[in-house]
């Protein structure tokens, strides 16, 4: 493995766990944060507001994670979110520890054994009917 590999695997692990320091810790300062449906952010610092946010109104774990190399410095990661709703996001429905299961995946660019580019995709409008109630989902099949 080469250090752009190990900087995608320990942001991977790091991530899945809900380790903010272990994702700062592999990224670069002026880091890429493309959000899905949300602002590009730029910077270590804006990261790490991001993941406080998301610990703050959300517990997510990740399963099934697969990374995918792509030409050098080039990597995808797939994988499923298990989460929780636990804190209210303004202008999103009340939180009241509504579960959630969602695929996701994420783009990233790395250089000199750490990332500097992440784009995180997933489905906001399967999450919303997940907490709201209109669609209850325990597991995915990944596809299967």
């Amino acid at each position: 493995m080469t250090p752009d590999d190990d900087a995608v695997a320990q942001l991977a692990q790091a991530w899945a766990s809900g380790d903010g320091d272990g994702v700062i810790d592999s990224v670069t300062p002026d880091v890429v944060h493309n959000v899905s449906q949300g602002r590009t952010q730029v910077g270590v610092e804006r990261l790490a507001d991001y993941l406080r946010d998301l610990a703050r109104t959300r517990r997510e774990r990740w399963k099934d994670v697969v990374i995918l190399d792509g030409p050098p410095g080039r990597h995808a990661i797939e994988f499923t979110i298990y989460g929780s709703y636990l804190r209210s996001i303004h202008g999103l429905p009340v939180a009241n520890g509504q579960s959630y299961v969602l695929p996701a995946g994420m783009f990233l660019t790395a250089r000199d054994g750490l990332v500097g580019r992440i784009s995180m995709f997933w489905n906001q409008a399967e999450w919303l009917r997940q907490i709201t109630g209109e669609v209850r989902v325990t597991q995915t099949d990944g596809g299967r």
